[in-house]
């Protein structure tokens, strides 16, 4: 049980491999297991509780995610079993965990910042196995996985921006300025209802005989125009206002485009295209 712990033995002879424990050449599953053992001990002292009572045969290892929009804050257990299908997996880049949490790197500047942004890569892949039965071998299988999410947190830390905080943010102000549109367009369809009026002013004054009448709804159909077209005038100038609005929030956005994954540089490239459909039809109208 001493590997479940992060702790090869010694003083062993393996009859299947004929390898000694004092062998320089280990086979590669013997290999493979000094690595597990080792991310065992690193995982250890990474996580942000360790259960070492509950069971002696091995550690039951805490990590968490926090709140994210409707989702609640959910913890993740790791129970450090090592499983002989764990001897076929290769483990890669320990070293840069390891520097993570070497004792003499502890005064870097934002060490705390980048043991947190681990716990977390190891946290969302977790939650995206979803149950998987057995999160250890999760963490072992999907290690080159997590260290691909550290290094995206690590980017987004750096450039100081979070890919799903841009994403939030871009769908925010997306909403907003769609939502301002929307009642831009609604103010006008409003005003639009004196359109028939007008209309109807206009067979009034051709079949009105008394020039009193025909004056003063002649006068009443142009201060009527006026106030349409000076209403229509200032919604086009909000318009304009909104555009350049938008324009300078996705500036931000847009100038740091090669930083961001794929996906969140065609979901901007779709927002700017479709807020464009948008402000097109509402100019028409």
């Amino acid at each position: 049980t001493s590997i479940n712990k992060g702790v090869f033995p010694e003083n062993i002879y393996i009859v299947d491999l004929d390898w000694m424990f004092s062998d320089e050449n280990a086979p590669e599953p013997i290999a493979n297991l000094k690595k597990v053992c080792r991310l065992v001990h690193l995982l250890s002292e990474l996580a942000i509780g360790v259960d070492r009572e509950t069971n002696r045969a091995f550690f039951n290892l805490f990590f968490a995610l926090p709140q994210d929009g409707v989702k609640p804050p959910r913890t993740f257990l790791i129970a450090t079993k090592v499983t002989p299908e764990m001897a076929e997996v290769r483990l890669n880049h320990l070293d840069l965990l390891e520097q993570i949490l070497h004792p003499k790197n502890s005064s870097k500047p934002n060490l705390l910042e980048r043991v947190m942004m681990f716990r977390l890569s190891i946290a969302d892949v977790l939650d995206a196995a979803g149950d998987c039965g057995n999160p250890f071998m999760v963490v072992v299988k999907e290690w080159s996985k997590i260290l691909s999410q550290y290094r995206i947190n690590l980017q987004s830390y750096v450039h100081g921006f979070s890919f799903e905080k841009v994403r939030q943010e871009v769908a925010r102000a997306e909403l907003e300025y769609a939502k301002s549109l929307s009642e831009i367009l609604g103010d006008i369809a409003g005003k639009l209802l004196a359109l028939p009026v007008s209309v109807a002013g206009i067979i009034l004054v051709y079949k009105s005989n008394d020039p009193l009448e025909v004056w003063v709804l002649s006068v009443g159909l142009v201060v009527v125009s006026f106030i349409l077209l000076s209403t229509i005038k200032n919604q086009k100038l909000q318009v304009k206002r909104l555009q350049h609005s938008f324009t300078m929030a996705f500036e931000g956005f847009e100038s740091r485009m090669n930083t961001y994954p794929r996906r969140i540089q065609e979901l901007l490239a779709e927002t700017a295209a479709q807020l464009d459909v948008q402000v097109k039809s509402l100019n028409n109208t």
